[in-house]
């Protein structure tokens, strides 16, 4: 990628082609900072309200999952660990 290019992608200004696989992805790449700022507004929020950050429970006293994800996590960590 030229160094312009990328400078350029950092501040956000990338134009946006025309041709997109489909229209999903299409409107991704034209509102993709706006659809971030709220996936991490809701992020926050649900950290803030003690619910987990994956589902609508209630989460393990110092941690940002129910009991049914941190079960998960450990598992997901472990996977990881192995390869």
């Amino acid at each position: 990628m030229v160094w312009k290019e990328f400078l350029a992608k950092l501040k956000g200004k990338v134009e946006i082609k025309e041709e997109a696989a489909n229209r999903f992805l299409k409107f991704y790449h034209r509102n993709q900072k706006r659809l971030l700022k709220e996936r991490k507004k809701s992020y926050y929020n649900k950290r803030k309200e003690g619910i987990c950050v994956r589902c609508s429970e209630k989460v393990v006293p110092g941690i940002i999952f129910c009991l049914h994800h941190q079960q998960k996590q450990v598992e997901y960590n472990q996977k990881a660990r192995k390869s």
